[in-house]
């Protein structure tokens, strides 16, 4: 039990952002060939033991079709915003495009249900690794991803948060009904 114990916590020191989720708790900085990749870290919380990693999917998608009436700004987990959106959207009969996008997500090593929609404070976290992340994701082959993403926090008078990955575009509120990209996220027990 002790050895168990002692590997996460080396695992933990080991996983950076900008690093490949391989999966069954392997990680790697780099690709030998065409590695099957189940996401790109982009945040590790070593206090909580878990790390954020974008799924390597990208759609452009409207976040919703109509207008949903809800508050998710006091919420910090994409995973419990993606929850509240989706019941809130069946209770209001509105189809939510990205978080049923992300919701929905099955990739390698992904089951249906696993992914959500970043929150706000999690995109910034993508954000601060804009670097690493850009470079990881040129390499499965992502060559343009100067992408504009929504996150699952409504606020000011319904309208999402998105932030940018580009350096021409600003971060800010948007109306429900415009498409940027949407990246599903993950969370990963280290």
């Amino acid at each position: 039990m002790d050895e168990k114990k002692h590997f996460v916590t080396e695992q933990k020191e080991l996983v950076s952002a900008g690093m490949y989720d391989l999966g069954d708790g392997q990680f790697a900085s780099s690709l030998a060939g065409k590695q099957k990749v189940r996401s790109i870290i982009v945040d590790v919380d070593e206090h909580q033991g878990i790390a954020l990693g974008v799924c390597p999917s990208l759609m452009m998608l409207p976040w919703s079709y109509a207008p949903l009436a809800i508050d998710t700004s006091g919420i910090i987990s994409g995973r419990e915003a993606t929850s509240e959106l989706l019941q809130q959207a069946v209770k209001q009969d509105v189809e939510l495009g990205s978080a049923v996008f992300c919701a929905n997500y099955e990739g390698f090593g992904v089951k249906r249900g696993e992914a959500f929609l970043p929150s706000r404070f999690e995109l910034y976290k993508i954000l601060t690794h804009k670097r690493n992340l850009k470079a990881a994701l040129a390499k499965i082959g992502f060559s343009k991803c100067s992408y504009t993403f929504w996150s699952s926090t409504v606020g000011y008078e319904g309208m999402v948060w998105m932030d940018s990955l580009s350096n021409y575009t600003l971060s800010g509120w948007k109306l429900q009904n415009q498409t940027f990209g949407v990246m599903p996220m993950i969370e990963i027990v280290l």
